[in-house]
């Protein structure tokens, strides 16, 4: 089974993945079409979850993420934000074997609250900040990971389900 790529955004305000635009070697692409081009499978749409009030939103779509890695599928997650972005760092918390990818947002200071905020809490699985609106970063490494990828289980078992998968605030990863 490919790669599946969970896409959020800590705000309404920050940019859909869809109309995030980057560069590969001179070619402007958007994020997920480079995603889907490398056989990477994405949500149908953005995660929009906040840390800030909605603390029992963020924690589920974690133990989610967490289960589906469980059952030995291949899964990241990467959360868009800015200001004080605590939101990787408590999925990666709750979800410890799912690789967590942070791209902070410019804001205020030039987004150096969104870069200096991302915490590597103790006992979390993968997790990286790349640059301020680095997408081609995270989106070169994800293509790596496709490539090159292990399961995290020697006993990997064939999955034969397929298909994208999405998470809102009221539903759950759900097959589309």
């Amino acid at each position: 089974m490919s790669l599946l790529v969970a896409q959020v955004r800590g705000s309404v305000k920050d940019p859909a993945y869809a109309d995030v635009k980057i560069n590969d070697g001179g070619q402007e692409e958007r994020f997920i079409g480079y995603l889907h081009r490398h056989g990477i499978r994405t949500m149908v749409d953005d995660g929009v979850i906040s840390i800030h009030g909605n603390i029992d939103i963020v924690l589920e779509f974690a133990r989610q993420l967490q289960e589906y890695a469980e059952m030995n599928n291949p899964i990241a997650c990467v959360a868009t934000g800015g200001l004080s972005f605590g939101l990787p760092g408590v999925i990666a918390a709750n979800a410890h074997t799912v690789p967590v990818f942070s791209v902070p947002r410019p804001g205020g200071y030039g987004g150096s609250p969104a870069f200096l905020t991302a915490v590597v809490p103790t006992g979390a699985g993968a997790f990286g900040t790349v640059g301020i609106d680095q997408y081609a970063t995270v989106a070169r490494f994800l293509a790596a990971m496709r490539a090159y990828h292990t399961p995290l289980q020697e006993d990997s078992q064939s999955d034969s389900r397929v298909g994208v998968y999405t998470a809102g605030a009221t539903n759950t990863l759900c097959e589309k």
